[in-house]
């Protein structure tokens, strides 16, 4: 039996996690392992072997080049496709068995309450961001400093808004006036209260500069810029909870592939991972 495996959106210790054990489960579950991976210098598909002699990095294949023309060719190359990450993509092409698996730091799967390596991003997030409040509260400063922290993410989903509630943060989604207006209000109020910062989050869809450019006309105030990337989000070790759930998700997929199940994903719910075939319809 042939199996590949796919990865979709930003890589994770999870998908590492995932991917070794699937290695080391090969001869175990009688199949052998390939990754799936897009090379850009000819615009196609490629496929390597993945064992124990072969690192356990994939390269994140884009969604938009997983189309008909370059998933064809693995038609007749694999019984079934394991999918780490992405929307729905083993629903788009059905001649093709596979397996979904939530996996994304932005938590935005339909269908699951959780995905792996949410828990880890945010936490590391929400570290970095405590060592600028650290430094920002040690010193004293004549003007309010607005830290516009930007992170991951091209529009705006739980790991963006659930860390502005954990650190205490504005969001602007936006440079629309109603939003710019609020936020001027609340630096108004922070500055009433004699604070020292104040911290702004945006995603990618938002232009730090621009948003300084706006709020240029507000007095006493001192605007820096702080952009945390992908790869600040990944930790140098996994959380409890990514830990559980990632060990959850690898004996459900070799069950799957112990039963040679029908095409699916798999969804966190309630710290338990469920198995849904792909005509399910899921809610969040």
């Amino acid at each position: 039996m042939k199996i590949g495996v796919v990865h979709f959106g930003s890589f994770s210790v999870g998908a590492t996690e995932i991917i070794r054990s699937l290695i080391e489960g090969s001869p175990i579950y009688g199949y052998s392992l390939y990754g799936i991976e897009f090379d850009r210098t000819v615009n196609q598909t490629s496929v390597k072997t993945l064992d124990q002699q072969q690192e356990v990095f994939l390269k994140s294949y884009p969604e938009k080049n997983w189309d008909e023309r370059n998933v064809s060719v693995l038609e007749d190359q694999f019984d079934s496709i394991i999918v780490l990450g992405g929307r729905d993509q083993q629903n788009r092409f059905q001649t093709l068995k596979t397996l979904h698996i939530p996996l994304s730091i932005y938590n935005d799967v339909d269908g699951s309450q959780y995905t792996v390596g949410y828990d880890t991003a945010i936490n590391s997030i929400i570290t970095n961001i405590e060592k600028i409040r650290d430094t920002a509260s040690s010193l004293s400063y004549h003007k309010l400093r607005v830290f516009h922290i930007q992170l991951p993410g091209k529009k705006p989903t739980p790991l963006l808004w659930n860390t502005a509630l954990a650190v205490g943060a504005e969001v602007v989604t936006s440079t629309e006036e109603k939003g710019i207006i609020r936020i001027k209000q609340a630096i108004r109020l922070e500055q009433d209260r004699g604070e020292s910062y104040f911290f702004l989050l945006m995603d990618r869809s938002v232009e730090p500069s621009r948003i300084e450019e706006l709020l240029a006309d507000q007095t006493n105030i001192d605007c820096k810029v702080v952009v945390i990337d992908e790869s600040q989000c990944v930790g140098p070790y996994p959380t409890a909870q990514d830990r559980i759930l990632t060990k959850k998700i690898i004996q459900k997929v070799f069950n799957w592939i112990e039963t040679s199940g029908k095409s699916g994903r798999l969804v966190i719910r309630d710290d338990q991972v469920i198995f849904f075939i792909s005509t399910d319809k899921l809610r969040r």
